[in-house]
């Protein structure tokens, strides 16, 4: 074949027994070509040469047939040297874009949970610090059982432990002004020696 693969039978002799390209009986013998030499040396071989037949850079590959130990001949094959570039280039591609689409397959789960610690990130910082500023009502998610849930777990425990807290000075408050707002005869607030506050004025006046 001019543009394919061309392969040949060649006797133990070199005699070209039969080929898929040109008529055997116009061609000479192959038993002095480099590969059929190297296949009945070794097993095979494999050569590169331009061919006066075909006219273009070939490569050769020939392979020893025996039985019983007995050299019986030869089976050659042989493709364009372009053809099998061009089919190396189309491989090398192929390997590429595999590598690269594996690649950017891995980046995609990467680049989403990249965004996801960020977003939660975000969020934890926002509720610390609406916390900080006193707005303790907002509870943070905290289903999983990540470091990061670990700390809005721990930001929901402080704020509600602060909302108790503040909810409970309040109650104290209220309940202080009910009882004051209650009462009709005055109120004086002393110290622990049950002075009050004029009467340490005059324990300065009288010490001077």
């Amino acid at each position: 074949c001019s543009v394919g693969s061309r392969i040949m039978t060649i006797l133990a002799d070199g005699t070209v027994l039969a080929d898929s390209g040109q008529n055997p009986l116009t061609m000479e013998n192959h038993l002095n070509r480099s590969e059929v030499s190297a296949a009945r040396e070794t097993g095979s071989g494999m050569a590169i040469r331009y061919s006066d037949t075909l006219r273009m850079q070939m490569i050769y590959y020939a392979v020893a047939v025996r039985a019983d130990g007995t050299l019986l001949g030869f089976v050659r094959t042989a493709l364009p040297d372009a053809l099998v570039q061009r089919r190396l280039s189309q491989m090398v591609q192929l390997v590429f874009a595999g590598a690269l689409a594996a690649v950017l397959l891995s980046l995609i789960p990467s680049y989403w949970l990249a965004w996801r610690l960020s977003q939660r990130l975000a969020e934890i910082s926002a509720g610390a610090q609406a916390a900080a500023q006193g707005s303790l009502a907002q509870n943070l998610h905290a289903a999983g059982d990540t470091e990061l849930d670990a700390l809005a777990t721990s930001i929901n425990t402080l704020a509600a432990s602060l909302r108790t807290q503040l909810n409970l000075a309040v109650g104290e408050r209220n309940q202080l002004q009910a009882i004051l707002g209650g009462m009709v005869e005055g109120v004086i607030a002393v110290d622990a020696d049950e002075r009050g506050k004029g009467d340490r004025h005059r324990s300065d006046d009288d010490a001077r």
